[in-house]
């Protein structure tokens, strides 16, 4: 008898190795985001002087300082004041004297080798209605009082910029934000090193602020930029302003100003224009560049990534350009236009290479009677096509041409017993993909046949 069962065993065991291990492949339609990086639209820039020794308690040394008293109420709540101004129809008319703060501020700006220098003027009607808790920690609720706001950033493009809010009495909140979607993430551990002095008047608050650029554009010199935005919370007016006007948020980093320390080192010999780029993944991806090669011999393209790369080309008013990341993670692109050697223009993209595979099951407990289990896999490697995706369940094994970057199957999991590892893994031309395989643990019922 029990000879009889082993050989029925065998049998089943020969017809489950014979069965399709997957099934019911399908790829599904998968829309493609264009990406535009417009490098020549609506960029505020300005140039600041060297300072020396500015004071932090008087005018002196502020002379030639940068000056801008042109704040902004958010875009948003101007538009809602201006609809008040004008019960027609006819609102956007106002709009400009809408935008105008009722406590106005006053910035002024300069550098020397080793700090960018800082001085608000804060006007205040109302300065004795205006708050801050002494007693406050670092990185605490900042924001719940009167302070300044800074925004800042080696280059707005990346993938990180890097904010310092600052309340009457100099105590501060800074973090390393990330922008993430409509909101954003910060990170408190970001801790600068930075001089501050506030002073309090009958009518208006003063700070003045020398922070290091080693703090958070340490490569930054003379001729080169900074971005930087400067924004305001009034808490008795409850009035939000910004040196540069943003919509709803201070952490639109779209608008941050382009600030040069001392002159602009860009020329009128090359500018880059504009990037596009599709959702970028592992393995090729497509750029598409517009630029004005102007007097440029090189574009210059350089990868800051674990896979650090720098590549030459031909500068054409438009350029296709193909690029591989082999690796998943953070990355950085910087794009130079060159002219023997001398940088003409330049920007930085920060990019995040996703895992070149996921793979998803809807269950991983397989009970008798439920033995095909949903699943996806996706396919982050680039390109898609000429890729294949290898299934391998205990003895079982299949490979099937990939078409899409999202494909839905059923995993038959018939006779599996106990803990078994079901493996995908990408392949090219029958070789693995870098970083493209995965794991995951089945379980199963135990063997009915079992002896005790």
């Amino acid at each position: 008898m029990k000879s009889l069962l082993n050989l029925g065993l065998l049998l089943l065991s020969g017809s489950l190795a014979a069965a399709p291990l997957i099934r019911n492949f399908h790829p599904e339609k998968v829309k493609s985001n264009r990406e535009v990086h417009d490098l020549a639209s609506s960029i505020r820039e300005v140039v600041i002087p060297r300072l020396t020794s500015p004071s932090p308690d008087s005018d002196q040394g502020w002379e030639n300082a940068y000056s801008c008293d042109q704040f902004s109420v958010l875009l948003s709540k101007a538009r809602a004041r201006a609809r008040g101004m004008q019960a027609s129809g006819d609102w956007e008319k106002f709009l400009a004297a809408a935008s105008k703060p009722v406590n106005p501020t006053r910035l002024q700006l300069g550098f020397d080798d080793n700090y960018l220098y800082l001085k608000a003027t804060c006007f205040e009607k109302q300065m004795a209605r205006t708050m801050a808790d002494p007693k406050i920690k670092r990185d605490s609720r900042i924001y719940s009082y009167d302070n300044l706001d800074l925004m800042l950033s080696p280059n707005r493009n990346r993938l990180i910029y890097y904010q310092l809010s600052l309340d009457m009495n100099g105590k501060s909140l800074d973090g390393v934000c990330k922008p993430d979607k409509d909101k954003f993430t910060s990170d408190l551990s970001w801790d600068p090193e930075f001089k501050v002095r506030t002073a309090r008047k009958s009518d208006r608050w003063e700070l003045f602020l020398a922070i290091p650029f080693k703090e958070f554009a340490p490569d930054v010199r003379e001729g080169g930029f900074i971005e930087l935005n400067v924004n305001r919370m009034s808490l008795p007016s409850k009035e939000f302003t910004s040196w540069n006007q943003v919509e709803r948020s201070f952490h639109e980093i779209s608008r941050m100003v382009r600030v040069y320390l001392g002159r602009k080192d860009r020329t009128d010999g090359g500018v880059l224009k504009k990037i596009v780029h599709s959702e970028l993944k592992a393995g090729t991806n497509r750029f598409d560049l517009t630029l004005d090669p102007g007097t440029a011999d090189s574009l210059v393209i350089t990868s800051r990534g674990a896979d650090r790369q720098t590549r030459k080309f031909k500068p054409q008013p438009q350029l296709k350009v193909l690029w591989n990341f082999a690796d998943p993670g953070k990355s950085e692109l910087e794009f130079s236009l060159e002219s023997k050697g001398k940088r003409l223009d330049s920007t930085v993209l920060g990019v995040e290479i996703p895992a070149p595979l996921l793979v998803r099951l809807q269950n991983t407990e397989i009970t008798a009677g439920r033995t095909l289990v949903p699943g996806t896999v996706y396919c982050n490697f680039l390109p898609v096509q000429g890729t294949e995706a290898r299934f391998t369940l205990g003895n079982r094994s299949q490979t099937i041409p990939l078409h899409s970057a999202k494909n839905t199957f059923e995993l038959d999991c018939a006779g599996i017993a106990g803990k078994v590892p079901f493996k995908v893994e990408l392949l090219r031309q029958g070789k693995p993909v870098k970083n493209a395989s995965t794991v995951i643990q089945l379980t199963g019922n135990e063997d009915p046949f079992a002896e005790d």
